[in-house]
Order: C-alpha cells, then sequence, then structure tokens
C-alpha cells in the first residue's frame, strides 16, 4: 500500500500516449517539491510512512499539488487532469503488485477514477485538498480491490 502511495505520487506520463518518466526524473520531482515546502528529511519520512494523507493539512495539500503539477497531472485550466490520472495509476498498480498484468492494471485504474469522481472528491477548499482527496480515494479504491 505504501509502494502504491509513493508510486501514485511519482509516476506520470508527460502525455496520454507517452512513455513513463524515468525513475530518477520521477524522484527528482518529489525531491524538488518537498525542498520547495520546506520539508525536512524527519517530516519526509513520516509521510511517506502514511497510507492515506491527511486531507485537512495544508501542507500535505500543497505538497501533493507540487508534485501533480510537475508531473502534468493538472491541467492549463488549473483542475485535475483525470485523463493523465488514469494514464498514471496502472504504472502505479504494477509497481505494487506486479503479479497484475497491465490490463488488469488499466482496467483497476479506471475503475478506480471513475468511482473516486463518482464521490466528488473534488469538493475540497482547494486544488491540492482535491488532490489529497483523489489520492486517498484511488489509493482506498485499489487497496480495496487487492484484499
Amino acid at each position: 500500500m505504501k509502494v502504491f502511495l509513493i508510486c501514485l505520487l511519482l509516476v506520470a506520463y508527460t502525455q496520454a500516449t507517452s512513455e513513463p518518466e524515468h525513475r530518477c526524473d520521477r524522484a527528482k520531482v518529489q525531491t524538488e517539491c518537498f525542498e520547495e515546502n520546506g520539508w525536512s528529511v524527519d517530516e519526509r519520512n513520516s509521510i511517506l510512512k502514511e497510507k492515506i494523507y491527511p486531507v485537512g493539512n495544508e501542507r500535505v495539500n500543497d505538497l501533493v499539488l507540487c508534485i501533480w503539477r510537475k508531473l502534468d497531472l493538472i491541467d492549463e485550466n488549473d483542475a485535475i487532469d483525470l485523463s493523465q490520472v488514469r494514464v498514471t495509476i496502472p504504472t502505479s498498480i504494477q509497481h505494487a503488485n506486479p503479479s497484475i498484468s497491465k490490463n488488469e492494471a488499466v482496467e483497476l485504474a479506471n475503475q478506480a477514477v471513475d468511482e473516486c469522481n463518482k464521490k466528488g472528491v473534488t469538493t475540497g477548499n482547494s486544488l491540492g485538498q482535491n488532490c489529497v482527496l483523489l489520492l486517498n480515494c484511488l489509493v482506498q479504491y485499489v487497496a480495496d480491490r487487492q484484499n
């Protein structure tokens, strides 16, 4: 579960048909956002242990938003780009669950995005909070299907 969360934060495509970014590029984005948002090493380690992020924590919201912006999960209208999120999730699912095929991961990703979108995860007080709400919903949905 922790691996899925980390991968979901780090894995993205630059376009829906593009190849995933290299692991070092994703790690660089994460590191940049932690630094830009003033996180200490201890704080980084602590938040990365969480399965579900605190929704009301503005620093967490800003961190996730920073990462999602840099990974092009936020569109030009300053909204979550669900088509990009759909592209990101299968790779994250496969990283966390190597036994799942690419097709199974794509199907699970589409189901997760559809279900979370139905739940209205864009009801937060900010775009960053909406990112955290969606991320938490996706993580929980996938975890529930894997148990």
